[in-house]
């Protein structure tokens, strides 16, 4: 059964992730032609072939940076051969639940981020790629089929449209693609959250933080290699905070709003994915405990709320009742 240790990836396992998200970037960018069928029609070949080098030069620009500044803070590198040899002997030592925490993060990956914290900064924003080649190239170098990526994804999409329809009266997000949804939700957060979880600022908190991607929960012990950097990825935050209240309580309530719905999102894609090596006793269990957590968490976020209406403290009580609704809707969708 799950534990909090299947969601804890240390510095040389999240290089391993760099590595993945880095090839599968790489290649997806040599894949072909990323302009749309309507661009095509409507275009002429001259302004097509324009486009085409123009955004394949924005997006080694953006690979380039963005991999210098994660190698540079997390210590990490792609320079290692072998990259198959070495997913399948990780793979060989994991459990099934770690396995499917890993997978749900590259699952979810969105590149071409903004690598600035200046909120205004646009470099990136034109790029356009195409997310199911990206999904196609990680899956082969895990070892595994495009569906199991895409089926990950697609939950994820699922979880953070029905999270904001429940807590949210901006239904913005409901009619926008999958991949502007998801930088929507992942992109704004890091740069403060991070950052302020490391001491560090601007674009290098920015891009170490969305290097784990798809806007994981970062769980900072200590800084660098030697500091034995870990990372709670895969939605474990949300299961760790409810059954561990006073230690994990406090990095659930230091989470935006936008965090907490991507964490949401990526643990029921974990217990998605995770669910097929169980047997159905098992399954129930663990949808038992997870809910549970869940409701710990919310109980606990509702308590705070409720002590900081009553001395007029309005604006904390209304972040942190807001928590609280993302969470209950979180454990609606658990239990269906």
């Amino acid at each position: 059964m799950t534990n909090s240790e299947h969601f804890r990836f240390d510095t040389e396992e999240l290089e391993l992730l760099y590595r993945i998200q880095y090839e599968a970037v790489a290649k997806e960018q040599t894949s072909g032609s990323s302009t749309s069928k309507l661009r095509s029609l409507l275009s002429t070949k001259q302004s097509l072939n324009s486009f085409e080098n123009q955004n394949l030069l924005l997006k080694q620009q953006w690979l380039s940076e963005w991999s210098q500044a994660t190698e540079s803070l997390l210590g990490v590198s792609r320079s290692k051969p072998n990259l198959k040899n070495d997913v399948h002997a990780t793979f060989s030592r994991w459990s099934n639940a770690k396995k499917s925490a890993f997978f749900v993060e590259v699952g979810t990956f969105v590149p071409y981020f903004s690598l600035s914290d200046e909120k205004k900064n646009t470099t990136f924003s034109s790029i356009k790629f195409h997310s199911e080649s990206l999904l196609f190239h990680a899956a082969d170098l895990l070892g595994t089929d495009v569906n199991e990526l895409q089926k990950i994804n697609k939950s994820y999409t699922k979880t953070i449209k029905a999270i904001h329809k429940e807590t949210s009266n901006n239904n913005t997000l409901l009619i926008l693609s999958v991949a502007a949804a998801a930088s929507l939700l992942v992109a704004p957060y890091l740069a403060a959250g991070i950052g302020g979880l490391m001491g560090l600022s601007g674009a290098a908190a920015t891009s170490a933080g969305l290097a784990m991607l798809g806007g994981g929960s970062l769980a900072a012990q200590g800084f660098g290699m030697a500091g034995g950097y870990v990372v709670t990825m895969g939605g474990g935050m949300l299961l760790s905070g409810g059954v561990n209240k006073i230690a994990d309580n406090h990095k659930v309530a230091n989470m935006s709003d936008n965090e907490l719905i991507v964490s949401a999102g990526k643990l029921v894609s974990f217990l998605e994915h995770y669910k097929k090596t169980l047997f159905q006793s098992e399954k129930e269990e663990l949808w038992l405990n997870t809910c549970a957590s869940l409701r710990h968490l919310q109980a606990s976020f509702e308590e705070q709320a409720d002590a900081q209406f009553i001395m007029n403290e309005t604006k904390p009580a209304t972040k942190a009742h807001e928590k609280a609704k993302i969470i209950e809707a979180t454990r609606y969708i658990v239990r269906k």
